[in-house]
C-alpha cells in the first residue's frame, strides 16, 4: 500500500530556528478554549490545500446543542490571514 503524503510542519523556537514535528495532524488551542486542527496529509486531488477544522476530530462526539462552531477568516495583510472561532449561537439547521 502506498504511504500518502503529508505536508512538513515545523516549531519556530524565540531564536528563529525550525524543529521538525512528525505528526499526523496539529492541534491549537487558542486563548478562547476553541481549538483548530490542521490535518498534514496532502489530499489525493490536484489543488488540494490545508485542511483546518474545529472542533478537532477527536472532539467531533462534543458537538454543542446549538451546532458547529464557525470559522471566520480575516484579511490581515497581502500575505496574512486571521483565523477566528465563533461559537454557535442558535440552532443549527443538519
Amino acid at each position: 500500500m502506498e504511504q500518502s503524503k503529508k505536508h512538513q510542519a515545523f516549531a519556530v523556537l524565540e531564536d528563529g530556528s525550525k524543529v521538525a514535528i512528525d505528526a499526523q495532524s496539529l492541534v491549537i488551542e487558542m486563548v478562547g478554549g476553541e481549538a483548530v486542527e490542521i490535518d498534514l496529509d496532502v489530499a489525493p486531488y490536484p489543488g488540494a490545500g490545508l485542511a483546518v477544522a474545529t472542533p478537532p476530530y477527536a472532539d467531533r462526539d462534543q458537538r454543542s446543542p446549538l451546532g458547529w462552531p464557525r470559522m471566520v477568516v480575516r484579511p490581515g495583510a497581502a500575505n496574512q490571514l486571521e483565523l477566528c472561532i465563533e461559537a454557535a449561537t442558535e440552532k443549527a439547521e443538519d
